[in-house]
This record gives structure tokens, C-alpha cells and sequence, in this order.
């Protein structure tokens, strides 16, 4: 998703609201707020409810002008038809309205107290509310694995652009195979842009992380010369690499380029050498090649 947070707020809240978003944005949490994020000349409603559906979580400022506020009851009920979480953000010492409340679904931040009742600003900044408003975030935030999941379902259905954006997220906490996808749908145009030197980075990210894919895939993109300069230097080095890990494309592939020189130095030896280890893991293409050549 786009967002963290959409911010929900009565206009006469503006001011609070906007020292909000400072604040959240401060804490590197990405946040939508109108009238900021509504494009010129775009319709009002139709960005209002794209603002809701590409975020994580609602932040609701509350008060009583929330409370009677015709435009917060819409961008709430957009919210519970998108099942978009809602975390109340008191700034007024007051209750949710009862159709707030049933939106409500995650912790509320503290309420002002009678010291600082009123005085928005210092409420709106204060430490303990956007430490409530964090760990209502990370409440809610799915794990990596469930990322991954998501975005796996996604591809399969073809889904590219959504399976994009949840690799994405995977990638931003440090997914190591998460990274690896997003080089291959870069490299294959999949849900964005083909491009070879993004998903050149995105390969080298993961095989930091020795992921073999990734090993293998950088072995690919030397080897075609895809965004880099053709070399067959390169691409066994990257392939030696995730054979290293037991991948049995890489074994097979090595094994050819032993059999054709490509890279190294020409050994027949070598070539049914590796050629059989990855026949033995189970490649297919090892298979046949050994049944084609027998000794």
C-alpha cells in the first residue's frame, strides 16, 4: 500500500491534524492528509477514497467536532467497507460517537487529561500518543511471512502490480527472497517497468543475504548479457556461487559451460561431473542430458 496512515479529521481540527502528519511523517511513518495529497483539479471524493483504500490504517482525530462531522462518517464507512483498520487519536476528552466506535479496531492513543485539556497542539505531539499510535501500527502490520504469502498468491493469480507492492513492503524490513522477487519481476516486466539495472540491484541485494537464487539469477543476466555486459567470467562465478548452496539449475548450468568452454576452460570431465550432481538433485534438464550422453 501507498500509505501508512490516512488521517480522518473534522476541519475544525485542521490544525491538529496537521501537527499529527508532521509528527507521524517526522517518524518516518508515510502518511495522507487532504487537502495536501489531493492532485489539482482531481475529484475530491474519488482521491479521498483512494487515500483510504491504499493505506494501512486509519488515524482518526477525535473530538467532538469528529464526532458530528458528516465528511469523517463517510471516510469511515469507507473505511469498514475496505476493512481498513481505525485508530482513534484522542485530541478532546470525549467518547467515540457509537458508529466510530464499531469502526474502531485497534488500540486508542491516551486521552487528554484534565491538565491538558484543550490544548491540541501538545496533545497532538505528545510522546505517549504517537507511541500509541506506533504500536497500534505494528499491531496491525502483517508479519514478513504473511507478506510473502499474500504476494506469492498475488503472482499466481496474475496479479502483478499488488504482488509488487507486497514484495516491496517484504523487501523494505530486509526480505532477503522478497528482494530476489523483485529482481525478477523487474527482469521480466512483471507489474512494472522492465529493467534490467533494477533488477540487477535488486539480485545483488539478495545474494548479500545468500539467497542462491539470486546467485543464480546474477549468473544469468552476465551470461545473456541482460543490463550488463555480456561475460561468461562473470556469470560462472555467480553460478559457482549458488551451486556452492546446493542449487541444482546452477550445477546444471555450469556443467554446459564446462561442456561448451564458455567462461572456463573447456573439460568434458567437469562437465558430466556437475552435470550429474544436479541430475542426482533432481533437474530435469540433467536428466535427459545424461540420458543422451551416456558413457
Amino acid at each position: 500500500m501507498a500509505h501508512d496512515v490516512f488521517i480522518s479529521y473534522s476541519h475544525h481540527d485542521k490544525p491538529a491534524a496537521d501537527a499529527i502528519c508532521a509528527k507521524l511523517e517526522g517518524e518516518k511513518l508515510r502518511c495522507w492528509i487532504a487537502p495536501r495529497d489531493i492532485p489539482a483539479g482531481a475529484d475530491w471524493a474519488a482521491a479521498i477514497n483512494d487515500g483510504i483504500t491504499a493505506s494501512r490504517a486509519i488515524v482518526l482525530v477525535v473530538s467532538e467536532h469528529a464526532n458530528n462531522s458528516r465528511q469523517v462518517k463517510i471516510e469511515l464507512t469507507i473505511a469498514s467497507s475496505a476493512k481498513i483498520p481505525v485508530i482513534p487519536f484522542h485530541i478532546k476528552n470525549v467518547n467515540l460517537a457509537p458508529p466510530f466506535e464499531l469502526a474502531r479496531a485497534a488500540p486508542e492513543t491516551p486521552k487528554p487529561t484534565a491538565k491538558t485539556r484543550g490544548k491540541i497542539l501538545s496533545v497532538a505531539l505528545g510522546a505517549a500518543a504517537l507511541a500509541a499510535v506506533a504500536v497500534a501500527l505494528l499491531w496491525l502490520r502483517p508479519s514478513v511471512q504473511e507478506l510473502d504469502d499474500q504476494a506469492d498468491t498475488a503472482f499466481k493469480q496474475q496479479n502483478y502490480q499488488q504482488a509488487f507492492t507486497l514484495f516491496s513492503q517484504a523487501a523494505a524490513r530486509g526480505n532477503a527472497m522478497a528482494e530476489n522477487n523483485l529482481g525478477l519481476m523487474y527482469q521480466y516486466g512483471k507489474g512494472v517497468t522492465q529493467d534490467y539495472g533494477q533488477a540487477l540491484a535488486w539480485y545483488q541485494k539478495a545474494a548479500a543475504q545468500n539467497v542462491a537464487m539470486a546467485d543464480n539469477n546474477l549468473g544469468v543476466l552476465y551470461l545473456k548479457g541482460l543490463g550488463v555486459t555480456q561475460n561468461y567470467s562473470q556469470a560462472f562465478n555467480w553460478y559457482q556461487k549458488a551451486a556452492a548452496q546446493g542449487d541444482p539449475v546452477s550445477e546444471m548450468v555450469i556443467g554446459a559451460m564446462y561442456e561448451n568452454g564458455d567462461g572456463v576452460t573447456q573439460n568434458d570431465t567437469q562437465a558430466r561431473a556437475w552435470i550429474t550432481k544436479a541430475a542426482a538433485a533432481g533437474n530435469q534438464y540433467a536428466k535427459a542430458w545424461l540420458t543422451a550422453h551416456p558413457q
